[in-house]
């Protein structure tokens, strides 16, 4: 199957947004019995070099019948969910996609708005500008960036200490070494791949390691 045409894409990196409101047709769910506001599948194969792609799936958390949201932040009323994908997953756009469990980030925060259509709304602009930022390379999806994360969605969804969220352990064979997570301040592009532009995963256990030249 041919590869749809992506809703986003710049030099390294291509997104596709689900029309959310074709697949509810087609499975019969009617827009008031289910959260689901939109999802988008990214392509950022210098994030990781185990996966090359991720999905972005954003929720209201309002109740509706048969379902009652876990809501981790008080008052919020939105979440976002941050996934990587089975490499052996062909997009299709028609089908869910086939996530990596555990998800790598999940997020709630209280949208701003006059009434529900408006925060969605709103919601839904948060996320696209986020894919933007992962596109552009100033956001990683992967776990090193944990932190990032929390700057822009909050902890509420994190197991743990949110401080050692991304935190990457290695066993040298003779002892694990635990490197901390990066900051919150740090961009993948801040140090470009000389050779191809791609951003590139600086420090950890393979530093300065472009993962797309290594993958040609």
């Amino acid at each position: 199957m041919n590869e749809p045409k992506p809703t986003l894409e710049s030099k390294h990196s291509r997104a596709w947004r689900y029309d959310m409101e074709a697949m509810m047709r087609k499975r019969g769910i009617r827009r008031d019995r289910t959260g689901s506001l939109d999802s988008w599948v990214i392509f950022a194969p210098w994030a990781n070099c185990a996966w090359h792609s991720y999905v972005i799936h954003l929720m209201h958390l309002r109740p509706y019948p048969g379902f009652e949201a876990k809501v981790y932040c008080p008052s919020a009323t939105h979440e976002i969910c941050v996934a990587a994908l089975d490499p052996k997953w062909t997009l299709n756009l028609s089908e869910n996609p086939r996530m990596l469990m555990p998800v790598n980030f999940i997020g709630q925060w209280r949208e701003r708005g006059e009434d529900n259509e408006a925060k969605d709304a709103a919601a839904r602009e948060r996320i696209t500008k986020t894919v933007m930022e992962i596109l552009d390379g100033a956001l990683s999806p992967d776990t090193d960036y944990t932190q990032a994360w929390i700057a822009r969605f909050g902890a509420y969804g994190i197991k743990g200490d949110p401080k050692t969220v991304g935190q990457t352990q290695i066993f040298t064979g003779k002892e694990n070494v635990t490197i901390d997570p990066r900051p919150a301040t740090q961009k993948p592009n801040d140090n470009p791949c000389p050779q191809c532009g791609s951003p590139m995963i600086v420090g950890g256990p393979f530093p300065n390691a472009c993962i797309v030249c290594k993958q040609k």
